[in-house]
């Protein structure tokens, strides 16, 4: 894999192994701006900028606590960014509306939305005594 260039953070790297995706056409299936999560004065997640193309995969890369679950979190909006934008497809995910009168949607309007993302949580809490397709 190799680092982007495109993705900012002053805490983690989004790096991604385009070479699918280098052949195809560069449509961005979710496209992330200016997202920024606070927490109270902490400030997480600082103007992260980054984009996944078709066939592209990517990892966020860095050192506990730098904000990686955090922004994927904020992603689907099981957080609720403090700023930015997310849009997946060319759709804006978890806001609707138009410039000062963007709203946040409900969680029955997002569902559609995180139906199309998948996510695996750090903790997934797997039964020990089942096997993998069990536990699924």
């Amino acid at each position: 894999m190799k680092t982007v260039g495109r993705a900012s953070s002053p805490r983690f790297t989004v790096f991604a192994n385009p070479s699918k995706a280098e052949n195809m056409a560069q449509e961005n299936l979710l496209s992330v701006r200016g997202l920024r999560k606070s927490y109270g004065n902490v400030e997480v997640l600082k103007g992260i900028d980054f984009e996944v193309s078709a066939g592209e995969k990517i990892a966020l890369i860095g050192p506990s606590g730098s904000g990686k679950s955090t922004c994927l979190r904020c992603i689907n909006f099981l957080e609720t960014p403090t700023g930015g934008e997310i849009a997946l497809e060319g759709v804006s995910v978890g806001t609707f509306g138009s410039g000062n009168q963007r709203k946040l949607m409900s969680n029955r309007q997002l569902a559609p939305q995180r139906a199309q993302m998948g996510m695996v949580f750090q903790s997934f809490n797997l039964w020990p005594h089942l096997t993998v397709r069990e536990n699924v």
